[in-house]
């Protein structure tokens, strides 16, 4: 039960932590490109334009990061994964669901199965949305031909 508890809690600090970051960086998209138009009315010289520049640019750079580390996916992914968690938790205290006629061992080890099947599931689909090595490697042709 304490590692379930640890689990849960993992999965929510990494939850808010992705969240924060995630709409941290669409705000800051936001208040940047409502920003040039502001900076193009307010000056007609070069530096007007250099700060337009300079704000799409902080537009581009805060949705390749967003983009790069996929926080809005791991955000709702995670949140998810953690909810399970608790869900499977409360069934398993209140003895409802697939609980309800086990006896408390059985329904620990149960509770332990569907504990690291979604632990499982959730590492599997993150993985999967690492790139991976080999899948960049280049292919080589041997050099006896």
């Amino acid at each position: 039960m304490g590692h379930l508890d640890q689990t849960i809690a993992w999965f929510e600090a990494q939850s808010t932590r992705t969240r924060k970051w995630h709409f941290g960086l669409r705000f800051t998209q936001i208040v940047l490109a409502s920003l040039i138009p502001v900076s193009q009315v307010l000056a007609n010289d070069t530096s007007a334009r250099a700060i337009a520049a300079l704000f799409g640019a902080g537009i581009a750079i805060c949705q390749g990061w967003d983009s790069l580390h996929h926080y809005g996916d791991h955000y709702v992914s995670w949140r998810a994964a953690a909810q399970q968690l608790k869900r499977e938790r409360f069934l398993y205290l209140v003895r409802e669901g697939p609980y309800s006629r086990l006896s408390a061992e059985d329904g620990l080890h149960m509770l332990s199965d569907h504990a690291i099947s979604l632990e499982t599931a959730e590492a599997h689909q993150w993985q999967s949305n690492q790139p991976s090595e080999d899948k960049a490697a280049p292919t080589s042709s041997s050099p006896n031909k």
